[in-house]
């Protein structure tokens, strides 16, 4: 062989050297190894097999508000540990209300699940929520509940020392919150925002504040952290950032939440995986130093669509994705279960999302028929408005809960499409072209847009098809308490309440979205509602221009961050309900729960400040 041959298979050679060693390195860099895989679980709300009788009337009662699905959650955790087992993954997190009700058997059943978990080689690492450490344990199996044995706090720590607290680098002494290695370059921070009790030798949990001694331990737990050269992870419960409305309340956040979310940034956190709210949500807190804060919501496990989510943490990124379990195992279930419900073990997310309706269904009927016992409440509301009423007659109270429910469910099972009664045709008889969406009743596009919500899949836009039937079921409500003659009747049952006439008014409702409040004399009765102005009344020719003096004095008031007296038009005597809907309260709903913004609630990533090893 010469040497131009040889030198040209040896040139050849190196340019085929070169290019299989950039491609190696190329494709090392893309599919770099995760520093930690994390499972994360939320609001497994397990109530434990012997705890309830499927048919007894104390399950059925509580089952109907409960808004789980309380009657297969032990087959359901069995079956989402089994995936977890199957999952690579090197870490398992549970970010609280492992149980319904705190029950000592429920508490045991979930660590004897967690423990096949580890057993697997796995570690696992749970948070209490507001269930866990529960006044309310009862057992479900006759015509009431009954009073069974709770876990103090002590306890769950007891039961759950190899989940955590067992492995714990240091534990607040004031409550439940820990912190834990859980891999060469990350320590988990897990926290408890509870404060705690004895009422009749049982221990609960008051949660949803941090207390200044829990804080400081929290800042020591992030000092320690960053000395020791560890990146730190979150836990909690109930959330610090708005993950729905914002509206600003202890019952979906902690407490003093912005100052919080400060401090937590200060210190070192940059996310957390919380649950509570039963949602796939992800919410960001971005600061003007350029500092974010990320919330993880989970879902639960009792509610559609039972999700995983499955986390890979990288030395400078944290990639999520979601994954919805698919089918249960039906070995795991109680034996007199119907056979339908045993069935649908093979589809479940069908079941699932079914279930969100009936659920629904159930919840406002039972709350319907046994409204004579929120008399109270409704009692304390006139009450602020100076209106005295008990509510002691309660044949007469069940007269005004049949007026309500005849109308509600009415409403309800309202058909969209094609019927003489629809919405389709009743946007017809005003001239309306009513926009075509694939469901069958009103009942089931509600359900729907709640099912999306709990999913982290929400998909209605501002302007969109679906937004406009949103609409007029708005719309249509008012025609069902017309066509139902709701205000009259219960006028004739108690007359502080308004005999509003929406009759004259509702074409151009649907029209032009006015809803007209002189002419239709609605002004008026509702004037009266309130004593300090029983001597106002608005005249035709008058007019709202009588009331604007008055009003012009509220003109910063807000709800939601809308400027309600906004959309008053003076000129027609109208309430502009269809500009506030679509320029106030739909934008506010699309971009906070009916829309999945960025970032995405399922399947997404963010970059972290990288850790100096």
């Amino acid at each position: 062989m010469d040497r131009k041959k040889l030198f040209n298979y040896v040139l050849i050679g190196l340019i085929i050297l070169v290019f299989v060693a950039t491609a190696v390195i190329v494709t090392v860099v893309i599919v770099a190894r995760p520093e930690l895989k994390i499972a994360v679980i939320s609001d497994i709300h397990y109530l434990d097999d012997d705890q309830y009788d499927l048919n007894s009337k104390a399950f059925i009662d509580y089952n109907n508000t409960a808004q789980k699905m309380l009657d297969i959650s032990p087959a359901i955790f069995r079956s989402v540990t089994d995936n977890i087992i199957d999952m690579n993954v090197d870490v398992v997190l549970v970010s609280g209300d492992l149980t319904e009700d705190g029950s000592e058997i429920s508490h045991l059943s979930v660590a004897e699940n967690l423990k096949r978990i580890e057993d697997s080689g796995k570690k696992v690492f749970v948070i209490n929520g507001n269930h866990d450490v529960d006044i309310s344990s009862n057992s479900y199996k006759g015509d009431a509940p009954t009073s069974i044995q709770n876990v103090s706090s002590e306890r769950f720590a007891e039961i759950y020392n190899d989940f955590g607290y067992g492995e714990a680098i240091s534990r607040c002494s004031e409550n439940l919150s820990y912190s834990a290695d859980i891999g060469e370059n990350y320590r988990l921070i897990a926290l408890d925002p509870s404060t705690y009790t004895s009422s009749n030798g049982k221990e609960y949990a008051s949660m949803g504040s941090f207390s200044e001694g829990t804080l400081l331990w929290i800042k020591e737990q992030c000092e320690k952290a960053a000395a020791d050269n560890k990146k730190i992870i979150g836990m909690t419960h109930i959330p610090l950032l708005d993950h729905m409305l914002p509206i600003d309340s202890s019952a979906f956040k902690v407490e003093n939440s912005a100052k919080i979310a400060d401090d937590f940034l200060d210190w070192g956190f940059e996310y957390f995986f919380v649950g509570h709210l039963h949602q796939q949500n992800v919410s960001s807190y971005e600061r003007e130093d350029g500092k974010t804060l990320y919330e993880i919501q989970t879902g639960s496990l009792v509610s559609y669509p039972i999700p995983i989510r499955e986390v890979k943490l990288y030395p400078s990124s944290v990639s999520i994705k979601s994954n919805n379990v698919k089918s249960l195992n039906k070995s795991y279930a109680k034996d007199d279960l119907s056979k339908d419900i045993l069935n649908s073990f093979n589809n479940i997310q069908k079941y699932a999302k079914s279930y969100v309706k009936t659920d629904i269904e159930n919840m406002l009927l039972t709350i319907l028929d046994n409204g004579y016992n929120y008399r109270g409440i409704l009692s304390s509301v006139l009450s602020d408005i100076g209106i005295n009423e008990t509510f002691n007659d309660k044949e007469k109270f069940e007269q005004v809960i049949s007026i309500l429910k005849t109308a509600l469910v009415d409403f309800m099972n309202m058909p969209l499409y094609d019927e003489s009664n629809s919405l389709e045709n009743l946007c017809d008889s005003y001239g309306i072209n009513l926009p075509s969406i694939k469901y069958d009743t009103v009942m089931d596009f509600a359900c729907d847009i709640l099912a999306g919500t709990f999913a982290g899949d929400e998909n209605i836009e501002v302007g969109s098809k679906k937004a406009e039937v949103l609409k007029y079921c708005i719309y249509a409500f008012v025609y069902k308490l017309q066509e139902h003659q709701v205000f009259s009747k219960l006028n004739a049952l108690y007359d502080f309440v308004p005999n509003i006439d929406f009759s004259t008014t509702m074409e151009k409702l649907f029209k032009y979205g006015e809803l007209e409040v002189v002419q239709s004399n609605i002004i008026n009765e509702v004037i009266a509602l309130i004593p300090q102005l029983k001597d106002v009344y608005i005249s035709p020719s008058g007019g709202l221009n009588v009331l604007r003096p008055l009003l012009s004095g509220f003109s910063d008031i807000e709800i939601l961050g809308i400027k309600i007296l906004g959309f008053i038009n003076y000129e027609k005597n109208s309430i502009m309900v269809g500009d506030l809907l679509d320029q106030g309260v739909f934008p506010i709903l699309l971009r906070d729960v009916l829309n999945d913004r960025e970032p995405s609630d399922n399947s997404f990533s963010f970059k972290v400040e990288k850790l100096d090893k």
